[in-house]
């Protein structure tokens, strides 16, 4: 799967949101059923993704937990 190319200009929550994108692409997921997995609704997880919103780090190591990512690449890039 190709993953998303960031530019320089995108805030941290942008960045951070389309690598939660490419994790529940990867699992082959929707965001509905990410959500439900992390008892959000749909719109909630959905600005996360957008970067509309930062993702709480008690998010991100779920969403890592449940994908098997990394916290260091969702975070970082590395």
């Amino acid at each position: 799967m190709k993953m998303h190319e960031y530019a320089p200009e995108s805030s941290a929550k942008e960045v951070v949101g389309l690598r939660l994108l490419d994790l529940r692409r990867r699992l082959g997921w929707t965001q509905g059923v990410l959500a439900a997995k992390l008892w959000f609704s749909d719109r909630t997880y959905k600005y996360y993704e957008q970067g509309q919103r930062d993702a709480p780090v008690t998010v991100l190591l779920q969403v890592a937990a449940l994908a098997g990512a990394d916290m260091q690449w969702l975070l970082t890039g590395e």
